[in-house]
């Protein structure tokens, strides 16, 4: 992929559909800016959306069970205490859903069922919107 930051994270949805890439637009050791996520259509490998994390470093990304979400934490090293976010989008339609907030970085997060989002940290999103 021709990114200048390079490849942040990657996930498979669980049907094999869609390849969510987070790449950087610049270093990958320092983000100038937002981090992008691009989501692919694995048949055809164009990107049918562009999601934008507001913190320049991804670190783990997570789809729900059904593939309808994608979840996308991501962190800034920058401020005194590190802050982390995690943002939850639509895949069919790049609509924004949710997003978490909170110090520290958020490296795991997995989906239980389709309505609860667990993230390391301590943080857990219920009832997401269908």
């Amino acid at each position: 992929l021709p990114t200048p930051g390079g490849v942040l994270a990657v996930e498979l949805s669980p049907d094999g559909g869609t390849l969510a890439v987070a790449v950087a637009d610049g270093p990958v050791q320092e983000p100038d800016g937002p981090a992008r996520v691009l989501l692919y259509d694995t048949t055809t490998w164009a990107v049918r959306r562009t999601l934008t994390a507001r913190l320049g470093q991804v670190n783990r990304m997570a789809f729900s069970p059904d593939g309808k979400v994608v979840a996308v934490g991501t962190f800034d090293n920058s401020r005194p205490n590190p802050a982390g976010e995690v943002g939850v989008w639509e895949v069919a339609t790049g609509r924004a859903v949710a997003t978490l907030t909170g110090e520290g970085h958020p490296y795991g997060m997995a989906f239980v069922g389709n309505d609860t989002l667990a993230v390391g940290e301590g943080w857990v999103l219920n009832n997401r919107p269908s």
